[in-house]
């Protein structure tokens, strides 16, 4: 036996200095508190503010190999809502010298983290730390309470004991109520392992606090009531606390409030609409001398990848360009088509030449190309082809200015603003300055999009093609679903009949695409091709 235990002994010595020192510990939370010993001072202000001076002597007990430089000691830095103007005096040893300590912030609790970190500490070490504090005291409807926690929750520690004292001056405590409580445990326990005792002078009355063996993250807490007046509430304190309400609502409120008064004056000024005639009247032809992608501008403000496709249409209708259906679509998969170009001269618009160009790169008459692999190299073109139109439509007269570039210089704010925001909201420089410039950006960028202003001639116009659009949609849309859709063009066969509705339809079918009358086309390609049925020629 005697062999055995030395074998035994000599394996751990050997494990001892072959593993590194603190292998052995559990974590730098494998200390006790022996004893927590706190003496709270209580006092009012002039005022009747409540004040609380708090001498706290925590004496822990470290192992003996290195693992710990000091403790951690969280204090409240609000209480109730109430801002405790915390102010540290002092932290020493048992012997008075200072320790050496740092302070941060987490979760409204100033954390001292006390201790040198070039030294360990091993067995007891006594840590003593003041404080002050004020608006301790809570008024309830019939009396006002001092309800406090004495060594907290955050301890991951366990505690031999914990004493609380509280010192009150005689003039309070002839308003001390009988009314007494203590509580033990962690986070919202109601048990009262824990006991209280009075002791008075002619000076003060003291209330002693006692709870033994608390685990890590239980607490020790006491509740004293007072006749209500005792204590008064800090009125420089409301003030603030309503000043800080008042200054966060206004963080919030008042950038978009200016920046939309701003915007509104700008938009009244610069970006308003002219008047029209003010009554929308069916049409039945497009407007002359306007393109389709002009047409778009006018009414959307904007030119959209379907005006694109709809000039595509409108070439095909006369005969510029012939659409082929090589594949026909299946249940989850489109149908594939080329693009054969029949000729290039004849009375073409800027637009429809450009259209013709970005397709058909080299202009050659009879050359072919497959729409799919066109259909990622045309975002530059379109790009510039916007511009030009938008200020080729401002230069004949229908808008101030060219109305994709009006709001610009707002979208530019705009952008500049929300990452301001941003960077107020995840930054925590100012959440609700933060969020009071993400909403002025949102702001921004719908007022720059509501500033290109049309003048009268541009007003008539988009009525004109609103009227165009009523037309369609209440007398065409129908039709055109049954005849003129990919699957109805197949169904019927030759698409070449030249009754007139079939012959306006085709004339209108640009139109009818672009202004929201035919849809299954611009489903078969993305919004960006289109066919009418005199050109389109199927795969059967």
């Amino acid at each position: 036996m005697k062999r055995f235990v030395a074998v035994v002994t000599l394996v751990g010595v050997l494990l001892a200095m072959l593993l590194p020192k603190g292998t052995l510990a559990a974590s730098t939370d494998n200390f006790v508190v022996r004893d927590f010993q706190a003496d709270y001072y209580l006092g009012k202000t002039e005022a009747g503010v409540s004040t609380l001076r708090v001498d706290e002597s925590i004496t822990a007990v470290f192992p003996e190999y290195d693992q710990n430089h000091g403790i951690l000691r969280a204090i409240p830095k609000t209480y109730k809502d109430q801002g405790l103007g915390l102010t540290v005096l002092g932290v020493t040893d048992a012997s008075g010298h200072s320790y050496p300590y740092s302070t941060s912030t987490s979760n409204d609790n100033l954390v001292l983290k006390i201790g040198d970190a070039a030294s360990f500490v091993h067995g007891a070490a006594t840590y003593n730390i003041s404080y002050s504090l004020k608006n301790v005291v809570s008024f309830e409807s019939d009396h006002d309470e001092l309800y406090w926690d004495v060594n907290g929750t955050d301890w991951n520690q366990p505690f031999g004991r914990v004493t609380a004292r509280i010192h009150i001056p005689a003039d309070i405590a002839n308003e001390l109520q009988d009314r007494q409580l203590c509580f033990t445990g962690s986070y919202g326990s109601t048990e009262q392992n824990c006991s209280m005792q009075r002791s008075q002078t002619a000076d003060e009355t003291v209330v002693t606090v006692q709870a033994n063996n608390l685990s890590a993250s239980e607490n020790l807490s006491f509740v004293l009531a007072f006749n209500t007046g005792t204590f008064a509430k800090d009125k420089m304190a409301e003030f603030i606390k309503w000043l800080i309400v008042g200054l966060i609502v206004a963080a919030i409120v008042l950038p978009p409030v200016i920046t939309l008064g701003i915007v509104w004056f700008a938009w009244r000024k610069r970006g308003r609409d002219a008047r029209g005639k003010g009554v929308i009247v069916p049409q039945y032809v497009p407007p002359k001398d306007l393109s389709v992608v002009a047409s778009d501008i006018v009414l959307n403000e904007r030119m959209q990848s379907k005006a694109i496709s709809a000039t595509l249409i409108e070439l095909a209708v006369t005969g510029y360009v012939s659409i082929f259906e090589t594949e026909q679509g299946k249940v989850l998969r489109k149908s594939s088509y080329e693009l054969e170009l029949n000729k290039t001269t004849g009375n073409l618009s800027y637009e429809q030449l450009q259209v013709l160009e970005m397709f058909f790169a080299d202009m050659a008459v009879g050359m072919r190309v497959r729409v799919d692999d066109l259909s990622k190299t045309l975002y530059k073109d379109v790009q510039a082809l916007g511009k030009h139109t938008g200020e080729a439509v401002a230069q004949d007269g229908y808008f101030v200015s060219n109305p994709l570039t009006a709001g610009s210089g707002y979208h530019t704010a705009g952008a500049v603003v929300l990452v301001l925001g941003i960077i107020g909201v995840f930054t925590g420089v100012g959440l609700a300055i933060g969020v009071g410039f993400i909403v002025s950006a949102v702001i921004l960028f719908i007022g720059g999009r509501a500033m290109p202003a049309r003048t009268a001639k541009g007003a008539e116009t988009r009525e004109y093609l609103l009227g165009l659009r009523d037309y369609m949609q209440l007398a065409e849309a129908d039709r055109i679903k049954f005849l003129q859709s990919p699957k109805g063009v197949r169904q019927f066969g030759d698409p070449t009949s030249k009754k007139s509705k079939v012959k306006l339809f085709e004339k209108l079918l640009p139109y009818a695409m672009l202004l929201g009358a035919e849809k299954e086309w611009a489903k078969q390609f993305k919004d960006i091709y289109q066919q009418p049925p005199e050109w389109y020629h199927g795969s059967t």
